[in-house]
């Protein structure tokens, strides 16, 4: 998966943010999405490798703004996991949950993501331990990697807001096991319940705007679309309201709403999944005092390596709120168009789809996701 993802985002950055217009740039980015939608659910694959274009002709596809938001919230999943909120919208968006689902089998999903979370952080924790284990070792220019990695990960909406949390997570949780550590330790407690009450106020004020504006399937149909079925109509014989009848104006605040909305939860999400990641590592069983001493100073100095080198002073929340309208702004504009432009578009698309889908996996994916998709991409996935 963190090769479908990279490999995601060096092609849609080409091509964002995309002109609005129907030209060769919206229908590339809009098509790179389509792929990547495909390459990423284990569902929308099968069908695919089976039958081709008919197999997706019937398959929800989100909006591709909205989908490289939510991407990019993941994005640095190696240091973060995906965040629980990125799931869930996901399967909202892809009629795969309803909003009555999250209300009514709120237990169910609930278990469900708890089981997920313990794989997230065990996850996170291993890949903490392989980044600070060539500076236990002193191997030279032991941070260049790092940075390398993150470097290559910049550039998406919210990129330093995520940066941010996880740099000041690691510190005050190796600054906790230092030597007077009754600051760090009461900073870490602060900012943990703040991140549980900005979660569940931010969320109860989400889950509000998507009863409201998502609750059935006809309402979320603004928001997603599929190449059988493009007609999409701004009726409102059945008194719901639908998104596509707010004026532009309206539209874009909403969606800025509901951005940082999503945005928050998975940021208080990160910073508590990580916290939790880097002091399992801290505390594990059968760890001795020296190794103890080298971990610590070794998450001290990834610390270091992140908010001094790469972040360099910058605050992620001037970012987020930045990119927040910037998002809104874009969605507003691409659905309207999208929606209007679909059925207008369909039969190029049906005629051109699956060999974009090629191109774009073929030709500018890494060389080992490359080779797995030609013979069977399902199983590069599941390994992954």
């Amino acid at each position: 998966m963190k090769e479908i993802s990279e490999s995601y985002f060096k092609l849609a950055k080409q091509y964002y943010p995309p002109k609005y217009s129907v030209n060769e740039g919206m229908l590339k980015f809009k098509q790179i999405s389509e792929a990547y939608q495909i390459l990423g659910d284990i569902d929308k694959r099968k069908m695919y490798n089976k039958f081709g274009y008919d197999g997706i002709k019937g398959v929800n596809f989100i909006h591709p703004t909205i989908y490289y938001m939510l991407a990019s919230l993941e994005k640095f999943a190696f240091y973060t996991g995906s965040p629980q909120i990125v799931t869930l919208m996901k399967f909202l968006f892809e009629k795969k949950l309803t909003v009555n689902d999250l209300d009514t089998k709120s237990e169910h999903l609930s278990k469900i993501m708890g089981v997920y979370q313990k794989e997230r952080e065990t996850y996170i924790s291993e890949n903490l331990i392989s980044r600070l284990q060539p500076y236990i070792d002193s191997i030279r220019n032991w941070d260049v990697q790092i940075k390398d990695q993150i470097y290559e990960l910049m550039g998406s909406p919210f990129d330093i807001a995520i940066i941010d949390s996880i740099g000041w997570t690691l510190q005050y949780v190796s600054m906790s096991h230092m030597k007077n550590p009754k600051k760090a330790i009461k900073k870490l407690e602060t900012r943990s319940k703040k991140n549980k009450e900005t979660v569940a106020y931010e969320n109860n004020k989400l889950m509000n705007i998507l009863r409201e504006y998502f609750g059935n399937n006809e309402q979320i149909n603004s928001i997603t679309y599929n190449m059988e079925y493009n007609t999409l109509s701004e009726n409102n014989e059945n008194g719901y309201r639908n998104i596509l009848n707010l004026n532009h104006k309206k539209q874009k605040k909403l969606f800025e709403e509901i951005i940082s909305y999503i945005v928050n939860i998975s940021l208080s999400d990160i910073e508590n999944t990580v916290k939790n990641s880097a002091e399992s590592i801290l505390t594990v069983e059968g760890l001795d005092e020296k190794k103890l001493s080298k971990r610590i100073e070794s998450l001290r100095m990834l610390a270091n390596v992140i908010r001094k080198y790469i972040l360099r002073g910058k605050k992620g929340k001037k970012y987020k709120n930045k990119d927040a309208k910037s998002l809104s702004g874009n969605i507003a504009n691409e659905i309207n168009l999208i929606n209007k432009e679909l059925q207008n578009l369909k039969e190029h698309t049906q005629a051109n789809i699956p060999e974009h889908i090629e191109e774009n996996v073929q030709e500018n994916m890494e060389e080992n996701v490359e080779e797995n998709v030609e013979e069977n991409v399902e199983e590069n996935v599941e390994e992954n």
